[in-house]
């Protein structure tokens, strides 16, 4: 086991490799050294034929509270200022975790505890089995601070009606209606998701890995074409509303912990 800066924790164990997200104090909110990280991770795993299959989950009490909106960038940097700084920072962010997950050959399960969302809630649909505690709350509430998001994968999971209503409302859902939603494979009591996790990746591990990996492949031959065009509309949408005064509003309430007054515009 080994640490990537602390917000990344890395381990390979008898062909189970488990990346944590170790941001526990702020919920395991991304930010842009996390996701890059995440990634060499990832590619770790790609190029290790005893890494069988990955397990992604989150330290302390949530898998993953979104990106982090008190700033994406490192202290250091200054804020965004133009149009194509706002789109390199988009595509620099969490949909390059989505492409990545997706791309490994090999089953990735995502072990799912406390909250899943925002860009949490669409890295645990990036992964292939998702396994939540009864504990687990899952949601987009992107509108509930003027932004734009959750696009890239729930409506195509859930269909357009459905993802509308989350989407519209910023809605929080608890395990047990993901699951009759088919975003959830299993829902397990708080106390026994780490065991079926291992459980679980105890058989994928066991399993025909290549065939896994080429059926994987053979799914995201359609798939990921929908899946580039969502992810290209979002980056579209986001970089509209970055430039309205909901946004602003939005970022700001959150970080001065208060309702938003957003005014449409």
């Amino acid at each position: 086991m080994f640490e990537l800066s602390k917000t990344i924790i890395f381990s390979k164990e008898k062909g189970i490799a488990t990346i944590t997200l170790n941001r526990p104090e702020v919920l395991n909110a991304l930010t842009f050294k996390l996701i890059d990280e995440f990634i060499e991770s990832l590619q770790e795993v790609k190029e290790d034929e005893d890494a069988r299959v990955l397990v992604v989950k989150g330290a302390g009490r949530a898998f993953c509270a979104g990106d982090d909106l008190r700033g994406m960038r490192e202290p250091e940097e200054p804020p965004p200022r133009s149009l194509p700084e706002v789109e390199a920072d988009l595509r620099r962010g969490y949909v390059r975790l989505i492409k990545a997950i997706r791309s490994l050959e090999k089953p990735v399960i995502a072990s799912i505890n406390g909250y899943a969302l925002g860009a949490g809630f669409d890295l645990a649909l990036a992964c292939d089995f998702r396994i939540a505690s009864e504990e687990t709350r899952f949601g987009a509430p992107y509108v509930l601070r003027g932004l734009v998001g959750g696009l890239c994968l729930l409506p195509l999971y859930i269909g357009i009606p459905k993802a509308t209503e989350l989407l519209f409302t910023g809605r929080i859902i608890d395990a047990k209606e993901a699951e009759k939603l088919g975003l959830v494979n299993i829902v397990v009591p708080a106390d026994n998701l780490e065991k079926a996790t291992r459980e679980t990746a105890e058989k994928f591990a066991k399993a025909a890995t290549k065939a896994v990996g080429l059926m994987k492949k053979a799914i995201n031959q359609t798939f990921a074409i929908l899946l580039d065009q969502a992810i290209e509309c979002q980056i579209y949408a986001s970089l509209l509303a970055s430039q309205t005064e909901d946004v602003k509003e939005g970022i700001t309430a959150f970080i001065e912990k208060r309702e938003p007054n957003f005014k449409g515009k």
